[in-house]
């Protein structure tokens, strides 16, 4: 992590070319001395029913939601706010990082190492837990960390369940893209407030909150009974799609 800070401290923040440059540079740095630190260059890419997919997405939407009144109770950093102004400044550049570069570089690092070697080494739901807690401590503030560590555990289950990082990966950018086009396209001075404020209808707002409860737990419910209940844990070793160079 003090790679990624020492490198962030050169650029700008609202230099959305600049920042994304220094965030993958950094990050590629961490995750290869992440792969040399284990000795084995692998990431699992097992096979997953396709539905998993398109069922985790809906899930993951609707969960943003039942965790939005909590994370606005948490307080903001500005850099968040500067990076927000940023996207709406220099969106091709931000695009990059958040919804490309973050979601494949993040899932490498938190589950394809950090959580994969857990799971060899203790009891899944302490590794599950573990990882998301470093996964959120990472965005640095915590109305975004608290998301991030919701999101995390759920990642981490998927990973877990599939034996895959594709899933996790397209999961992420799938949630950082709804985000990314939300500021986007949003009101600059309507960033700051909640869905129920922009709903401004608690009846509404309440219809919305409790059917996207319903539709989050049953979604991973689905998942659980129908997809997961008896998906046996991978045993093989994981398919090599990074090969160490011979010496």
């Amino acid at each position: 992590m003090s790679v990624v800070a020492l490198m962030l401290s050169f650029f700008d923040i609202h230099d959305g070319i600049g920042l994304s440059i220094a965030y993958a540079l950094s990050m590629l740095l961490t995750i290869a001395a992440g792969f040399a630190l284990r000795r084995n260059w692998a990431l699992p890419m097992h096979m997953f029913p396709v539905p998993v997919i398109f069922i985790s997405i809906t899930a993951v939407i609707a969960a943003q939601i039942v965790i939005e009144p909590v994370q606005n109770l948490l307080p903001i950093s500005d850099t968040l706010l500067k990076m927000s102004q940023g996207m709406r400044t220099q969106p091709y550049p931000y695009f990059f990082m958040v919804v490309i570069a973050a979601p494949v570089l993040e899932e490498i690092l938190f589950r394809g190492i950090i959580l994969d070697g857990f799971l060899k080494n203790y009891k899944p739901i302490y590794a599950i837990c573990v990882s998301a807690f470093l996964f959120g401590l990472i965005h640095g503030n915590l109305a975004q960390g608290f998301g991030a560590f919701i999101l995390g555990i759920f990642f981490g289950w998927v990973y877990w369940k599939t034996k895959s990082i594709i899933p996790c990966i397209l999961l992420h950018a799938v949630n950082n893209g709804v985000a990314f086009f939300t500021v986007l396209f949003t009101n600059e001075t309507n960033l700051e407030k909640s869905v129920r404020e922009l709903i401004n209808n608690d009846l509404f707002y309440l219809t919305l909150y409790v059917i996207s409860v319903g539709v989050a737990s049953g979604l991973i419910w689905i998942l659980y009974k129908k997809y997961f209940y008896e998906l046996p844990v991978a045993e093989n070793p994981p398919e090599e799609i990074f090969q160490k160079p011979q010496v």
